[in-house]
């Protein structure tokens, strides 16, 4: 009778990972259906490499990829199988990302356990009780969840029972295809490994365990260049590795991990942060656990276990770094999938060693026990997935059937390519219009073009990049312009700011030309020149005071009053990894339309600033440093200031407020 039971229990765990899968799948199937994808980041930060890929362009030399030059040609295939549409996008980074989470939960649990029966009870219940990390099985923003994956499956390739020549070629393999897939995340589980090889060479009393690290990182380092090396030869794989080594971080702290994100200015942000204080101590204090355990193991498949284990906790640790350049979620979660698969993997691993050498009377009753509990978990999380299903899944599968099983556009993705065709209109056969978008997306590629440059202007990172982007854009002299609208995407008045070069010259050589649910439509030349004022000098004090804005009179309802800051920037800290680039030297701005602070960059001596001002308001400037570690600041050498008047079309276009991102509102065409 108990037998037949746990048959059934059985049954029913196979159930619930078909259960999760179909659901899981028919979602990222069913995303785009219609498309509804949000304008910057997520789907276009995809879409816009696969075109590149499909149009014979070469990573590296042409293109470069934010989150890891291998994830576009990872999504490839399936995005070419589908017809390489934004639909065929859509669903390739969305069902990747769900297979791969899915692959983790089942490899590690198997490579743990190295028992069919456990591996099904390990991943009905890690499944049923995943749905605070489901932002992992999904594309999301930056497809984390995909990128994560690499150093999950090397901890696999550490579990299995694998020859020496087998071991090192698999986990060659994976450490490439983590570089590949992310940078930040090959870093982390190499440094992890190597922690963990230092600790098993220092227990035994012996350096061949570092030996037998180095070769795979090294063979695997060989192997992610080999990768670049195909994609976009030599100079492809110098540009890539710069970008990916230097570009990226350098710019992850003091360039992203600024107003309007938030980020750790003192500790007491670190110890009183509500989602990373428990995430990190979790995995701090089973990583401590574990480590201590690996210790006093005296070998055999209990000190491979533990040691895997302290790899994966080890890596989800050091992955943290990232939330130090500024505080989102996505950024611990590699850190929480770390923790919650080493727990799965060590239960599996406990459950066996049980099973093979506890008390059969203890484990009769032990075994049942854990069958139960996992059936109720089981039942919950299966009574969520159907109402899932017929909530997400199955009514738009079936408005996709209403509507002749064609992939389509929603509403307000029509109206928005609409308003783009009526202003570019149809160009003579032959002939591309000159398109610029700070964020491409589906005009470009129903146009058939491509920026000259990076597809998102947050994109060009580094010196070199920054000043790159804007020689095309002044050397393209592009008719149209689409920039975002701060009424749908708040980073366009974080943009205005950090990228003043760019806004500046659009301001002066652009006329506004048609507002979208999302965007501002610019076209090339102004008709009415900006009233600019004559510059004037200003003193700016030390940190931590403020300095008024003297300003002229002006007519006009708003101007932008731009400030010119020379500086010094002192840190000592600034050639130390992750804790060199926590200090953060800001502009502070107060009494103005854009009151906020504005980043410092580290490489430049010199800084562009937009203040927004409405006519009679009295702003003020500062300058101030926050930073987690000591003797970091500021010192302002000088500063000047220029106003220029902004009329009032312009002004209402930049600040135009309507927004309606579920039914288009009526089409206004106010300044065609």
């Amino acid at each position: 009778m108990i037998r037949k039971l746990r048959i059934a229990a059985l049954t029913v765990f196979v159930c619930e990972i078909a259960l999760w899968l179909a659901d899981r799948i028919g979602n990222a199937v069913t995303t785009p259906m219609p498309f509804n994808g949000f304008p910057a980041d997520g789907p276009f930060q995809t879409f816009n490499p696969l075109r590149r890929i499909a149009a014979g362009q070469h990573g590296g030399v042409d293109f470069q990829f934010f989150h890891g030059l291998g994830v576009p040609y990872l999504l490839y295939p399936l995005f070419a199988l589908g017809g390489k549409t934004i639909f065929s996008s859509e669903v390739s980074r969305e069902l990747v990302s769900v297979l791969c989470f899915a692959l983790t939960v089942v490899a590690i649990s198997a490579a743990a356990s190295r028992n069919r029966i456990i591996t099904i009870v390990a991943s009905a219940a890690a499944f049923s009780v995943s749905w605070p990390l489901q932002f992992l099985s999904v594309g999301g923003i930056s497809l984390v969840g995909l990128r994560s994956t690499a150093p999950v499956l090397f901890t696999v390739v550490l579990l299995l029972p694998l020859p020496a020549r087998a071991r090192f070629a698999a986990g060659a393999a994976v450490i490439g295809t983590a570089f590949a897939l992310g940078t930040e995340q090959g870093i982390a589980v190499v440094i992890a490994f190597g922690a963990m090889q230092t600790l098993m060479a220092v227990k035994h009393r012996t350096p061949r365990p570092l030996a037998h690290a180095a070769a795979p990182v090294a063979a695997g380092l060989a192997a992610y260049v080999a990768f670049l090396l195909i994609v976009g030869g030599a100079s492809g794989c110098r540009k890539a590795l710069h970008y990916a080594f230097v570009d990226v971080p350098a710019d992850q702290f003091w360039y992203f991990g600024t107003p309007p994100n938030r980020f750790f200015g003192q500790w007491f942000d670190v110890f009183g942060d509500h989602f990373f204080a428990p995430v990190f101590g979790s995995c701090l204090t089973v990583t401590l656990i574990v480590l201590v355990v690996f210790l006093r193991a005296k070998g055999g498949r209990g000190e491979q276990v533990f040691h895997a284990a302290g790899v994966l906790l080890i890596y989800g640790l050091i992955s943290s770094a990232a939330y130090f350049g500024y505080i989102y979620p996505g950024n611990a979660f590699p850190m929480l999938r770390a923790t919650f698969l080493a727990v799965v993997a060590l239960v599996a691993y406990g459950c066996t060693v049980y099973r093979h050498h506890g008390d059969r009377r203890v484990i009769s009753v032990a075994v049942t026990s854990i069958y139960l509990f996992v059936t109720l978990l089981v039942v919950a999380d299966a009574v969520v997935t159907i109402t899932d299903l017929q909530s997400l899944v199955l009514p738009r599968y079936r408005i996709f059937v209403e509507h002749g099983r064609r992939w389509e556009m929603s509403p307000r993705w029509q109206w928005d390519m609409a308003i783009a065709h009526r202003l570019i209109g149809s160009p003579p056969a032959g002939i591309k219009p000159r398109i610029w978008c700070t964020f491409a997306g589906l005009v470009d590629a129903d146009y058939g073009t491509f920026n000259p440059s990076f597809d998102y202007i947050f994109h060009a990172l580094g010196d070199e990049n920054r000043r790159a982007y804007i020689d095309a854009f002044r050397r393209t002299r592009p008719d149209y312009v689409e920039t975002l609208r701060p009424s749908v995407v708040g980073y366009e008045l974080w943009l205005r700011e950090a990228q003043w070069d760019f806004y500046s010259e659009l301001l002066h050589r652009y006329e506004p030309a048609a507002i979208s649910s999302h965007s501002l439509w610019w076209k090339r030349g102004r008709v009415t020149p900006l009233v600019e004022h004559d510059s004037a000098t200003m003193n700016v004090g030390p940190e931590g005071t403020f300095a008024p804005l003297t300003l002229p009179h002006f007519d006009s309802r708003v101007a932008v009053a731009v400030i010119t800051l020379r500086y010094r920037l002192t840190n000592p800290w600034r050639r130390v990894p992750v804790a060199g680039q926590v200090p953060r030297h800001l502009l502070l701005i107060h009494g103005a339309l854009n009151g906020d602070a504005v980043a410092l960059s580290p490489y430049r001596t010199e800084a562009q600033v937009p203040v927004f001002v409405r006519n009679g308001q009295r702003p003020s400037i500062g300058v101030i440093t926050e930073s987690l570690v000591p003797n970091t600041s500021v010192t302002v050498l000088g500063a000047t200031v220029q106003l220029i008047e902004l009329d009032e079309k312009t002004e209402r276009f930049l600040n135009s407020s309507f927004a309606n991102d579920r039914v288009p509102p009526q089409v206004r065409h106010d300044f065609r």
